[in-house]
């Protein structure tokens, strides 16, 4: 076999290799199918990827998102209205609720109380006020908030949808090699 047979030999099994086998990109390891998600090398494409993951209601990919550290955080008096045992929840409740809301049945709380089921998430609006601003906290290298105004809707079928509308506060930590994810989220929407 000549030398530009061998060439051309290797290059078509290299070619079927990369059919046959495929290739891993971060984004296929980040999402339900390939490129859903891409690599938060930014918090404005992590905030992106946070869009896709509760728009597509997939809790794997949201999951993917937050930090270990993660924490939501409520206001005062939606603490009192939901009647919660505590102002925040750790990563682990967010995980245990967005599990309810992307499943798309019905969920029957402690108390029998049956919620209608979240049938479609709808983002209106999701738009960053100002420019990320740097904490300078030596616990957590590379943290960063950022406010954000949103308009979500969420699609409940007959029993009519829900409506998120105001002031967001998120936190992010990470940098441009490692990829940034989602630290904290203070929900400052509706009044009190």
């Amino acid at each position: 076999m000549n030398y530009s047979r061998k060439i051309l030999f290797t290059l078509i099994v290299t070619a079927l290799g990369f059919l046959v086998f495929g290739c891993t990109t971060d984004t296929e390891i980040l999402g339900p199918e390939p490129g859903a998600y891409r690599f938060s090398a930014t918090p404005d494409i992590l905030m992106d990827n946070f869009e896709k993951a509760y728009t597509a209601m997939d809790l794997d990919g949201y999951g993917k998102l937050l930090h270990e550290d993660f924490i939501f955080s409520f206001q005062a008096c939606d603490v009192e209205k939901l009647g919660l045992s505590k102002d925040h929840y750790t990563k682990e409740d967010e995980l245990a609720t967005a599990a309810h809301m992307f499943a798309g049945t019905p969920y029957v709380k402690s108390n029998g109380q049956v919620v209608d089921p979240i049938l479609e998430i709808i983002f209106l609006g999701f738009e960053r006020e100002g420019d990320w601003i740097f904490m300078n906290d030596p616990e957590k290298p590379g943290l960063l908030k950022a406010n954000f105004l949103v308009n979500i809707l969420m699609d409940r079928g007959k029993a009519g949808s829900l409506s998120i509308r105001g002031t967001c506060v998120f936190f992010v930590v990470g940098s441009e090699s490692a990829g940034y994810h989602l630290i904290g989220w203070v929900d400052r929407t509706g009044g009190c």
